[in-house]
């Protein structure tokens, strides 16, 4: 029989002992400089060691918590290889590179150029990539038309970061489901409004890496508009229980709205930038394989016998 651990009550001290496994991985990370492949170790090691001693968990326990993280390992890892899969056969049809050329060709405007690609486009592909695609793909975009190429990567590294909880097909926030142990629908809300929040910043600040405050009053009718469309169909998707057409979902909206707010007068000036070469094959065909995502997730939403079709295989290990 498994011999659970005796939960302690709640003080500063218990407290600080769960965040300290999260805390040496970030000191060692961002203060030591250290890889996640050697800080990660540390950290597991550390959670086991305070299980152990300040927490009472016994062998039993360990071993079971460890099986439970290494399902939900998989479980996640299950999520992300699909949608990298999906990426891979869309990129190899040269779809990415259409959808990233058509996008460039909107406007001739750099700032406007800037926040389609490094935070609408990027945030679309964290949604259905993630893991490095948004900075993969956009930042040479963007050094081809002729931004910096510090400008390019940072950029792009801060535009996408809203989308990280819902993107990647929602793996992230799966996780946060499992291992909380709270329903989607709670935890739903109070992301839906942090990351509302993230939208705004993170086109402010991929902007502001550009040209500070004259990237701002050049793009605050573009941020204004794109952020409130991106950060209210992403709150709309997450809070309709389609956590994993949120992220993408989102960018993709931000990518509609932002082709129109292009087309305003102040984003339509000419400048000395490159134009992009033209697509090889149409934008809506090279966007066809994520709206065909959408309507199958939406339609297994909405129909429960689909819904039950496409999860009739399913694994499970019981656990005491």
């Amino acid at each position: 029989m498994l011999r659970t651990a005796s939960v302690p009550p709640l003080t500063f001290l218990t407290w600080s002992l769960a965040a300290a496994p999260i805390a040496v991985v970030l000191v060692l990370m961002v203060g030591l400089r250290w890889g996640g492949k050697k800080a990660g170790p540390v950290g597991w090691l550390t959670a086991l060691v305070i299980a152990a001693l300040f927490f009472g968990a016994g062998p039993e326990v360990l071993l079971v918590s460890q099986l439970r993280g290494l399902l939900l390992s998989l479980y996640v890892l299950y999520i992300i290889w699909m949608a990298l899969v999906l990426y891979r056969v869309v990129d190899e049809a040269g779809a990415i590179t259409v959808i990233g050329q058509g996008i460039a060709r909107l406007t001739a405007e750099p700032t406007m150029q800037l926040l389609l690609l490094a935070w609408a486009f990027s945030a679309f592909l964290q949604g259905v990539a993630g893991f490095g695609v948004p900075i993969a793909v956009v930042a040479p975009l963007l050094i081809g038309l002729g931004f910096a190429p510090v400008v390019a990567v940072a950029a792009v590294a801060i535009g996408h970061s809203w989308s990280v909880t819902f993107g990647d097909i929602a793996s992230s926030f799966q996780a946060l489901m499992v291992a909380t142990g709270l329903p989607g629908e709670t935890l739903a809300p109070w992301s839906a409004v942090f990351l509302g929040v993230a939208v705004f910043g993170c086109g402010l600040a991929a902007a502001w890496t550009f040209r500070g405050w004259a990237a701002w009053r050049k793009g605050w009718p573009a941020l204004l508009i794109m952020g409130v469309v991106m950060a209210g169909v992403q709150a709309g998707l997450a809070l309709s229980g389609l956590w994993s057409l949120a992220g993408f979902g989102a960018g993709l909206a931000g990518l509609a709205v932002g082709a129109l707010v292009a087309r305003l007068p102040i984003y339509q000036s000419s400048n000395s930038q490159p134009a992009p070469p033209s697509p090889a094959f149409p934008l809506s065909l090279a966007l066809a394989p994520y709206l065909a995502l959408i309507i199958v997730v939406t339609a297994a939403e909405l129909w429960p016998w689909l819904h039950e079709t496409l999860n009739a295989v399913q694994l499970r290990i019981p656990f005491p």
